[in-house]
């Protein structure tokens, strides 16, 4: 019976290391909704800022914008989709990137969020949203391997539309040590409006797989 019970908790803990890592962990965006600088003080008719914490801008024609204050471009985006505030990057033919603080790992599935949308009754431009590492923008890039993408309906009313782009990575055994970098491009002449960025990282399933054969193989070693 002893035996018999175990060999049962030995089983058990072998189940456990299956597991492990198998929660999606939440990697640190800084600003990640663009709600600093807070432009709202400005009293011009179109206030925006050029200073976001967290980002650095590629190409000097990306501002931070407010939905919630006067002037054309309050008036022609529509309310922002997440519940921290009425503030977004808009960006036209550039874009802006983040270095996180999170070093890329090996065999890793990583899902990148972005609510997305366009100005009012303007055609919506060429737009990408990208993983890489280090610090240069455009370098070292993950090959999206599954693509989650709606173009936002253009319409003169309140719902002409956020879309939720969902973009996945995956990376195998042999990765940069550098820290993962977040790209958000324009290509186009529109404008186009990003807000609430959020990256996941999930170890895949056939390395948290291998990594409880392992245990299960040294716990039947040690009982002989």
């Amino acid at each position: 019976y002893i035996m018999k019970m175990k060999t049962t908790m030995s089983l058990a803990a072998a189940m456990g290391c299956l597991t492990v890592g198998s929660a999606n962990a939440a990697i640190i965006i800084v600003n990640h909704s663009f709600e600093s600088t807070d432009i709202t003080a400005n009293l011009s008719s179109n206030p925006s800022s050029t200073t976001m914490p967290g980002w650095t801008t590629i190409a000097g024609n990306e501002w931070l914008a407010d939905r919630g204050v006067g002037g054309a471009l309050g008036t022609n985006t529509d309310p922002t989709p997440d519940a921290d505030g009425e503030q977004f990057l808009m960006t036209k033919g550039g874009g802006a990137y983040q270095v996180t603080s999170e070093a890329m790992a090996a065999n890793t599935v990583y899902t990148l969020t972005v609510d997305i949308g366009d100005r009012n009754n303007q055609d919506f431009p060429t737009v990408d949203m990208r993983i890489g590492t280090g610090s240069t923008f455009g370098a070292n890039l993950l090959a999206a391997t599954v693509v989650s993408n709606t173009t936002p309906t253009n319409a003169g009313t309140t719902t002409d539309g956020w879309e939720t782009w969902v973009y996945t990575f995956t990376n195998g055994a042999g990765v940069p040590t550098e820290n993962l970098r977040v790209e958000l491009f324009n290509t186009g002449s529109g404008q186009a409006l990003f807000d609430n960025v959020r990256l996941e990282a999930v170890p895949e399933p056939t390395t948290t797989a291998l990594i409880g054969l392992g245990g299960l193989a040294l716990i039947l070693r040690r009982r002989k």
